[in-house]
């Protein structure tokens, strides 16, 4: 009988482990039926004009496969040196007259949590204060610009999860003429 109960017990942390590696979950976590949020991942991909699909209208940089690709351009995601701030994410507006003329000159950042099994999903966005004389950011994340986005250099908007986790990413946006 105690052999089985621990053949058992092994068998349970072996499949656990195996469902973990498989699943990619290593960093969910589980209190009281809650399950936290462990990532957020901005959904946003580079827009292609759809006059010239060769030409981007924006580009999105991530920070981790960027770097692997460009050693030594960790400057791309710095956010502000003052503060110490790196982004997660830099959104490169490379056509800000189509941006302005054709999308209401805003941009609306889309983001997603992991796992997908997470209890709470809700997002709050958020822009800095300082620069809300060039855009807001609205809660649902929307980026509206008050001015033609090629008089603006950097906005920086921040993404948190509102589960309790602390789990948050930055997002760099810039203009064309700035990078």
């Amino acid at each position: 009988m105690k052999k089985s109960v621990v053949v058992l017990v092994i068998a349970i942390a072996l499949l656990s482990v195996i469902l973990v590696a498989f699943t990619g979950a290593t960093n969910t976590i589980v209190d009281n039926q809650t399950v936290y949020v462990s990532q957020i991942i901005l959904l946003n991909q580079t827009l292609k004009n759809p006059a010239d699909p060769s030409k981007d209208i924006y580009r999105v940089l991530e920070k981790q496969s960027y770097l692997e690709e460009h050693p030594g351009e960790e400057d791309t995601f710095l956010l502000s040196r003052d503060e110490n701030l790196w982004a997660d994410y830099v959104i490169q507006i490379r056509d800000y007259n189509y941006l302005y003329d054709h999308l209401g000159n805003s941009l609306k950042l889309e983001a997603k949590v992991l796992p997908d099994e997470a209890t709470n999903k809700t997002l709050n966005f958020n822009g800095r204060e300082k620069d809300e004389v060039y855009a807001t950011v609205s809660n649902d994340g929307e980026v509206k610009y008050q001015t033609k986005l090629e008089e603006v250099a950097v906005i920086a908007v921040h993404i948190a999860a509102t589960d309790g986790s602390g789990i948050a990413c930055n997002v760099k946006i810039q203009s064309w003429m700035y990078i």
